[in-house]
Order: C-alpha cells, then sequence, then structure tokens
C-alpha cells in the first residue's frame, strides 16, 4: 500500500490533477448551491457548508458517476495494473477532502491521502477459474500432484497462476487424447472491489491468450499430422527402417500446455503476452499499447461465438498491430502480414492474397454489405491474430534481451517494409503454423 500512496500523491501533486480535481470540487459546490436553493425554496435552514455539500452530492448517484470519472481518469488509470483500487473506493474520502473550497487544495490533497491509507486492503484469492477448453494435455509423471504453474505477476501484486488441466468431464485421466480445460487462480491484495475487477479482467486476457496459443499450436499439430502421414504414404513400404524413422517421427497424441511445470513449447507466449498487457504502457503510441489493444479486441472476437463480427474483431487486432493510418490498408495489411509470417519469399504473394481476403471480409461485415462469413474464414481470422500477435511478441522479446531500446509501431512496420523481398524471417520472430493455410499444405 505505500508504493501505491506514494505513487497517489505523485499524482496528486501534478498540474493536471491540480486543475481538474479542482474544477471538480468547484463543479460539486456549484451542483450543491443549486440543491441547496432547491431546499431552500421547500423551507429548509441548512447552511452551505462542508457537511451540507457531502450530504447533497452523495445522495446523486449520477453526480458521484461523474466524480469517479474524475478519479478514475486522474489517478486509478495511471497505477499499475490491475490497480489495487478503484475510483469508487476513493469518491467519499474525495468529498469529504475536498468538499469544502475554502480549504487550500495541499491541505485537502493531503488529508485525501490519509484517508486513503485508511482503506483495508485485504489478502485475496480466488476460486479456481476456467479460462479454455482444448485439445491439449499436461505431462505428470504418474502420481504426481498438478504443480501451481505460474503465470503472471503484475507491479501491482497480483500473481497468477495456473492451477489444473483436467478433462472436461471431470473424470481423471493425463497423456490422452480429447479436450481438457485449464484452471487459473488469482491472489492479491486489494480492495474487494479492485479485487473482483482484477480478475475480471486477469481471466477474459488469460483465456484470449491460451485462445490463441490453443489455435496456434492445433494448427501446427495438425500439420506435423499430415507431414508424418504423407512420409508414411511415400516411403517404401518394403523399407522397414525407413518406416521405423517414420513412426518415431509421430507428434504424439496432443499438443503440450504443461511439462515439467512449465508452459509446454507453443505456448510460453502467454505469459509473454499477459506480461506485455498488464504493463503500463506509454501515452503515446507503443507496441505494448498495440498489445494491449489488440488482446481486448480478441477478448471481444472470442465472445461472438463464431459470428461474423467475430471475424471483423480478429482482423481489427491484427491491424491493430501491423498497420499505420493511410491509404490503401488492404494491401499494407496484406504485405506486412507476409513479411512478418512468411520466411520464403515465393509464398509471399500468396500470403498477401490471403491476408487481403480476410480483410476484404472484414470490410464487408463493417460496412453491412456481407455478414455470411463461413466457419473456416472465421477460424482463419482469429488463426492469422493468435500468430501476428505472438510474432509481435517474440520480436519485442528477443529485443529487449539483445539490450536494445523499444522498437516503435513506426519502426516495426518500417523493418517490415524493407524487408518484404528478403528471405528468411524477421529477426526475433518464429516460424509460424500460419503459413501452412496460404501454403495449401493443410
Amino acid at each position: 500500500m505505500n508504493e501505491t500512496v506514494t505513487e497517489i500523491k505523485r499524482l496528486l501533486l501534478s498540474e493536471r490533477a491540480k486543475k481538474e480535481l479542482n474544477s471538480m470540487r468547484e463543479f460539486v459546490h456549484q451542483f450543491a448551491r443549486t440543491e441547496k436553493d432547491q431546499e431552500d425554496e421547500d423551507g429548509a435552514e441548512e447552511a452551505l457548508d462542508a457537511g451540507c455539500t457531502i450530504r447533497l452530492a452523495g445522495k446523486n448517484l449520477l453526480l458521484r458517476g461523474v466524480i469517479e470519472g474524475a478519479l478514475e481518469d486522474v489517478i486509478v488509470n495511471e497505477l499499475a495494473s490491475p490497480p489495487v483500487l478503484l475510483a469508487r473506493d476513493l469518491e467519499l474520502s474525495f468529498l469529504r477532502c475536498f468538499a469544502d473550497t475554502s480549504r487550500s487544495y495541499q491541505d485537502a490533497a493531503e488529508e485525501f491521502l490519509q484517508g486513503i491509507q485508511g482503506i483495508p486492503l485485504p489478502s485475496q484469492y480466488s476460486e479456481a477459474i476456467p479460462v479454455g477448453t482444448g485439445m491439449f494435455v499436461a505431462l505428470l509423471h504418474a502420481g504426481e500432484q498438478f504443480p501451481n504453474v505460474p503465470l503472471l505477476r503484475t507491479k501491482s501484486g497480483f500473481e497468477v497462476d495456473i492451477v489444473g488441466v483436467v478433462p472436461s468431464g471431470g473424470e481423471e485421466g493425463r497423456g490422452t487424447g480429447g479436450d481438457r480445460s485449464v484452471y487459473i487462480q488469482v491472489r492479491g491484495t486489494a480492495t474487494r472491489l479492485a479485487f473482483a475487477s482484477a480478475v475480471k479482467e486477469i481471466r477474459a486476457a488469460t483465456a484470449t491468450a491460451i485462445e490463441s496459443g490453443m489455435t496456434l499450436s492445433r494448427i501446427g499439430w495438425f500439420g506435423r499430422i499430415r507431414k508424418w502421414c504423407d512420409d508414411v504414404n511415400a516411403a517404401d513400404p518394403d523399407d522397414l527402417e525407413a518406416m521405423a524413422i517414420d513412426m518415431s517421427a509421430f507428434p504424439g497424441l496432443s499438443p503440450v500446455l504443461i511439462e515439467a511445470s512449465e508452459l509446454g513449447k507453443g505456448f510460453e507466449f502467454i505469459a509473454d503476452c499477459l506480461d506485455a498487457y498488464f504493463t503500463k504502457a506509454p501515452k503515446k503510441d507503443s507496441i505494448l499499447r498495440r498489445i494491449r489493444n489488440a488482446t481486448r479486441l480478441l477478448a471481444q472476437a472470442d465472445a461472438q461465438e463464431g459470428h461474423s463480427v467475430g471475424l471483423a474483431l480478429s482482423v481489427a487486432a491484427t491491424e491493430a498491430l501491423l498497420c499505420r493510418k493511410g491509404p490503401d490498408l488492404a494491401n499494407q495489411f496484406g504485405e506486412n502480414v507476409a513479411a512478418l509470417l512468411e520466411p520464403d519469399p515465393r509464398f509471399r504473394a500468396k500470403a498477401v492474397s490471403w491476408a487481403k481476403k480476410l480483410y476484404g471480409l472484414r470490410s464487408d461485415v463493417l460496412h453491412g454489405s456481407g455478414f455470411e462469413c463461413t466457419r473456416g474464414d472465421i477460424s482463419n481470422a482469429r488463426l492469422l491474430a493468435a500468430a501476428v500477435l505472438k510474432g509481435i511478441i517474440e520480436r519485442r522479446n528477443f529485443l529487449r534481451r539483445m539490450g536494445e531500446s523499444n522498437e516503435t509501431p513506426d519502426e516495426l512496420l518500417s523493418e517490415l517494409s524493407k524487408d518484404k523481398y528478403t528471405p528468411g524471417q524477421l529477426t526475433g520472430v518464429e516460424d509460424s503454423p500460419v503459413k501452412l493455410h496460404w501454403r495449401g499444405q493443410i
């Protein structure tokens, strides 16, 4: 709590806060004056002091909403995410301290800070929360209890662990095919309102990140299955040694979500996605801000349950990561997708066409000329968004490991434009299975 109070003090003493909160206290006072005049006409004789202002303002829900909005804008949105307290936790304290307009801003702010220090922040933990279902497994030794797998540690003190991967039917079983559900638990020290809000946001972001990981791993797994089958079919049936090698290359029954108490290969970026999402981004355009915006768009896309609007939101998430304002967005969209995800220049024209088709469907949905997207189209748009999100996160992580300064969106997009005819993967970005689609290999 001490770090939170220190940060709130810094925010309160900023010129922006002084201007907006002084304006708010004047607005509250004028509102109370109007209400008091009405009461005077009805025979009331109460003086318009701070107590009267608090009483009149406190009973008006619309005014309290305006106060909450100002506190959220000036204070809460500037705290580490998710915040440990909300504007609603601060609203009454603001009224008590700032209602008296004869007091200096400095005195009111000091009392406000003292009131914040008295707000209880109990340690809390959620129940096990389901955040995804899919065809994946957790590899455990026989008799081994499921380990808590760390997924997120926020600067504001929230901790998120994966606490279970179980068959969707609730039956015991490990290492076999079939759908499984993954569960997380959230822990943190926050007000009850803030904790409930944090759990809701963490659940949505985690579900979206896991869905992205499952979508990519599933396509990669099917691609390996197809390659394995093609290799087996092409092998000489009399060449037993070759057949044995092929059998040993069988990719397994399901993508592995958890292995050795860690996220499995292909799922590691989930933790990086959440870390980027809950890291405070600068106000101006940045890779962090774009990752956060894209994740929010994908959370809304996942909530559409197969509707064409989900395709538009998935494409919008990709656009948020890979485009800049300007003409001919469809070409920019397709070319940047190809430069990021297709390492072989021979297939980049196909990648551009495949991506532009999805962008065209998105335009049809948003302009009202077409809502008849197929499930395949919707799935492909979600897959592309997952692949681009993963690629952008991989690029960011690579540059950070190399000790380079944060790449701006303009720098990234310029790099993609420069490399659109250059063979190979963009530096830091791993090979993506999405290319199997436009190559016709799945």
